[in-house]
């Protein structure tokens, strides 16, 4: 939500002024069929059962740094950053993941990561830390596509994982 959605909003609303909106930023799955909300965006591998949903985009999970870091001793010497996944998602990418599917596609890949691991509740704390040159993270594209654009991060491998998709989602015939 505060990633991407709050960005774009300005532009929403001044194409809607007339909707309010309620933001509600949680990684608890609101219940659509009891009314809690009108519409919700679900984060998923596949469509949410029995609601009208619409894929908004899919993302890849990248390993980034920042650019002073890879100039350094390797990837090996550096520190593995992670966002710490709810039980929610099985297919989660965790570094165990991440690397045995980038050691598939990459046969000859350098070690990663043997300096200890830092894991944050939340990818913004764990963007804020790579931006600040604490180690290399697996992030999803969408979500570090500024600090990509401005140059705070770079892509530190030529590997990404497939991530979700972000399913706009609503009761089917929801009358608003």
């Amino acid at each position: 939500a505060g990633r991407w959605l709050v960005p774009r909003l300005p532009n929403w609303r001044s194409a809607h002024p007339e909707i309010p909106l309620e933001i509600v930023g949680t990684d608890r799955t609101i219940d659509l069929q009891s009314g809690d909300a009108d519409v919700a965006i679900r984060y998923m591998k596949t469509p949410p059962p029995g609601l009208v949903a619409h894929e908004l985009f899919r993302d890849a999970y990248i390993l980034v740094a920042s650019p002073n870091l890879l100039s350094g001793e390797g990837l090996g010497a550096l520190s593995l950053i992670e966002s710490v996944w709810s039980e929610n998602y099985k297919d989660a990418a965790t570094w165990r993941l991440w690397l045995a599917m980038a050691r598939n596609a990459i046969p000859d890949l350098p070690p990663i990561g043997e300096a200890g691991t830092l894991s944050f509740t939340g990818e913004t704390h764990a963007i804020q830390a790579l931006t600040a040159g604490q180690g290399i993270g697996i992030c999803s594209d969408i979500l570090v596509k500024p600090e990509l654009e401005a140059g705070t991060l770079v892509k530190a491998v030529d590997f990404a994982m497939p991530g979700f998709g972000f399913y706009l989602a609503h009761v089917p015939r929801h009358p608003r």
